[in-house]
């Protein structure tokens, strides 16, 4: 004795989630571009976890989104992609959050009429420095400036002088 029995199986379209992000800096809002194909599904929903670990607040169900994550590091961002047929797919990516970099500097003996060298020291914050600026000031104003991570400045009289380094990635 035997049985059989023949259904229809309907095959529905299902999305492909992806997107782009880049990294910021602390206290900038994290940018999330959903780049989906929706390969003739019919989009249902997304679905965002930013990746921040012990925190369930870090969600969000726009199509794209963005956040503000509390600190630096790297984090690993999920999005599924929801199709009103009931498919889904889900993507994950690390993304990089970097700290704000902290200028520090130090120089050679200051002496009136010589060459005095200033040397970088700043705090990168995992971005690469890419602009260093030093400003020179005394109680009038400003005397000179220079760019680059080293400068040198000769200091024509004696007294105290400001020396601002500012850095950015």
């Amino acid at each position: 004795v035997s049985d059989s029995i023949t259904k229809p199986v309907m095959i529905r379209p299902a999305p492909s989630a992806g997107f782009d992000a880049r990294g910021t800096c602390l206290g900038g809002e994290s940018a999330f571009t959903n780049t989906t194909k929706l390969n003739g599904a019919t989009p249902g929903g997304y679905s965002w976890d930013f990746g921040v670990p012990g925190t369930t607040s870090d969600t969000s169900s726009l199509a794209d989104a963005t956040y503000l994550y509390p600190q630096q590091g790297t984090y690993l961002v999920r999005l599924i992609a929801i199709s009103r047929e009931g498919c889904n797919d889900t993507v994950e990516q690390a993304v990089s959050v970097f700290g704000i970099p902290q200028a520090r500097f130090d120089y050679t003996n200051a002496c009136k009429g010589l060459p005095t060298y200033l040397f970088d020291h700043s705090d990168s914050a995992l971005a690469s420095l890419s602009h260093w600026g030093w400003t020179i000031s005394d109680s009038l104003g400003v005397e000179g400036t220079a760019t680059g991570p080293n400068a040198t400045y000769t200091f024509l009289h004696t007294g105290k002088y400001k020396v601002i380094l500012t850095v950015s990635d």
